[in-house]
């Protein structure tokens, strides 16, 4: 990597969750400024979002695990997750993280769900870029470890480490600001397990304040001010249809995020300034 650079991901969670968000995400990649997507393994539009990545074979595609989402993925499976936690449930991540730092079975059954996911993206023909977690689960040291066990087992040259300063634009509140401090704590803690596997992380990231809060301006400014190295922007860019809270608490946003990633503003931004776009296959072998 050229030193004093600046290199982009804009990374759309959440493909395969819907044709609506699959719709989307191809809209923002194909007319817009989207890089890259990670894909929901065992959801109803999950086949959906294969055959769209296989016809748009430049879009980086990485692999959205998850623990809660896609319940006929244990329904193949030859075990019965050791948990039974709510979709929606408030205390859903944490009570998962205390389980994995206290019980060597949770966290090995949590492999296996991850891996089952991995491999089914894998046996669909999808060139996985990088691996990250729905909720960002692996923040938590002992699933940063599984997750990156995982990548290391499969060749798969990154993972996403969300972390982001609590003073970023969008961090109003004090809950926000705590949950980002622990955050930062806990990537530190996660880019040296990550390092001993040889597994990379993006320099930056950004997109956890403004989850559900993103609009042009604020997209522009985020782009302006980001350092040198590569950064990540995360989005959730869809159409709504066949869309349901079940899943999501992200709706509205979602299309406003779209319209953002599309907008002339921001391709005029990016066809004039010296950031460079890029997917995760910048860290494949041989790239950097």
């Amino acid at each position: 990597m050229s030193s004093g650079k600046k290199y982009l991901i804009i990374n759309a969670d959440d493909f395969g969750l819907s044709e609506g968000v699959n719709r989307g995400i191809i809209h923002a990649y194909r007319k817009g400024v989207l890089t890259s997507t990670t894909l929901l393994a065992h959801m109803s539009a999950s086949e959906h979002a294969i055959k769209l990545a296989r016809a748009n074979p430049s879009l980086g595609v990485g692999v959205h695990l998850n623990s809660t989402m896609g319940t006929d993925a244990y329904c193949q499976m030859p075990f019965q997750r050791p948990f039974s936690l709510g979709r929606n449930s408030t205390f859903a991540v944490p009570l998962l993280w205390i389980a994995t730092a206290t019980n060597r079975r949770v966290r090995s059954t949590l492999m296996d769900l991850f891996r089952h996911q991995l491999v089914w993206c894998l046996e669909r023909g999808i060139e996985v870029t990088h691996l990250d977690t729905h909720k960002h689960l692996h923040i938590w040291p002992w699933i940063t470890q599984v997750v990156g066990d995982i990548a290391r087992e499969f060749n798969i040259p990154a993972v996403r480490l969300p972390y982001e300063s609590p003073f970023s634009p969008g961090a109003l509140e004090l809950p926000l600001r705590t949950f980002l401090f622990l955050f930062l704590l806990f990537a530190k803690i996660g880019k040296k397990i990550l390092r001993r596997r040889g597994i990379m992380t993006p320099d930056h990231f950004f997109g956890i304040c403004n989850t559900g809060r993103w609009y042009k301006e604020r997209f522009i400014d985020c782009i302006e001010a980001l350092p040198t190295g590569v950064s990540e922007i995360m989005v959730h860019p869809a159409y709504l249809e066949g869309l349901s809270r079940r899943y999501t608490r992200l709706l509205d946003s979602r299309k406003k995020e779209l319209e953002i990633l599309t907008d002339r503003d921001v391709l005029s931004y990016f066809q004039e300034s010296e950031v460079i776009r890029i997917s995760y296959r910048f860290f494949g072998p041989g790239k950097i």
